[in-house]
């Protein structure tokens, strides 16, 4: 026969146990960034019913155009032009949603005591998160071919086209997180700006580069790689998408996990490296480094279409 003492003492260990369990999901949530972009309807009383005031009505949702798929592009790219664009009234909504989301997210978890946190609360939190990411997630995949637009102007016998679209994406994720809708401008037109000028940049730093290192000036190459970092850095999204893309690798298997860390600069790597650099690292072709990133990719992609807060990035 057990004891009640030792039924106290089991009873006890079961309490500390979920305790820290509590602590443990607080102490996440406190390492996760919750930017948002506010507005006078998330002050309301009624914010949630103000905000679903926006939502397109069943006649003018989901009538975006898919548009006519481009001739010659890889089929993981041809795959883009089967999501339909949203409509004005879809993406103001979605915008707002996600944002209201993030900023109601926040305020519980602000209210949250760090010794001893709510479960409800919590739950609360997660909640609104997974759903803003899934927003997140909804306006990503709906303009993916617009990195392919432009991608494509770009395109030399140095940079193939996946590669372009590959360095795009990051800056895209970071246009749906800093693009405020209130101001009434399409979010192509901000996201069209972000993904331009990133691989403006990029061209230009790698032309930079390339004649540094011929010349022979590795301190200037440095100070080159120094400004680059400065530049990322300055930037109010950066920790929040190098956290996005840390959660998009455990998507995938170890190798290309690391193949997508030393893609972006992540972890220990200290700076984002070319296919190139990366196949040497790890004993790969080129094009083998290629296959396997687009492989990840594409399935990254597929399972944000079909699972609910799948983080995307390549």
């Amino acid at each position: 026969m057990i004891s009640a003492t030792r039924i106290q003492t089991v009873q006890r260990q079961e309490r500390g146990r979920a305790r820290r369990s509590l602590q443990d999901r607080y102490q996440a949530l406190q390492d996760r960034p919750v930017d948002f972009i506010g507005s006078p309807l998330f002050e309301e009383e009624a914010g949630e019913d103000a905000v679903e005031s926006l939502r397109p009505t069943e006649e003018k949702r989901g009538t975006g155009a898919t548009g006519r798929r481009p001739k010659g592009l890889p089929s993981f790219l041809a795959m883009l032009y089967a999501t339909p664009l949203l409509t004005p009234d879809e993406e103001k909504y979605l915008f707002c949603r996600m944002n209201f989301l993030k900023c109601r997210a926040a305020r519980v978890l602000d209210s949250i005591r760090p010794k001893r946190p709510s479960q409800r609360k919590l739950q609360a939190v997660e909640q609104d998160l997974d759903e803003a990411d899934q927003i997140r997630n909804r306006i990503v995949q709906s303009n993916l071919r617009l990195v392919v637009a432009i991608a494509k102007k770009f395109v030399s016998p140095t940079q193939p086209l996946d590669e372009l679209f590959a360095d795009g994406y990051v800056p895209l994720i970071r246009a749906v997180e800093l693009f405020d809708y209130a101001r009434g401008n399409r979010f192509s037109t901000y996201a069209t700006w972000a993904v331009r000028n990133h691989l403006l940049r990029q061209r230009s730093t790698a032309a930079r580069r390339s004649q540094l290192f011929a010349a022979g000036d590795c301190d200037t190459v440095n100070e080159a790689i120094d400004e680059r970092t400065h530049e990322s850095e300055s930037l109010r999204a950066w920790d929040q998408n190098v956290a996005l893309l840390k959660s998009l690798m455990e998507l995938v298997p170890e190798r290309e996990k690391n193949i997508l860390a030393a893609r972006f600069g992540l972890g220990h790597f200290e700076r984002e490296h070319t296919l190139k650099e990366i196949g040497q690292m790890f004993g790969l072709s080129k094009e083998r480094v290629r296959q396997l990133a687009i492989r990840s990719m594409a399935t990254m992609q597929e399972a944000a279409t079909e699972g609910p807060a799948v983080e995307l990035s390549l």
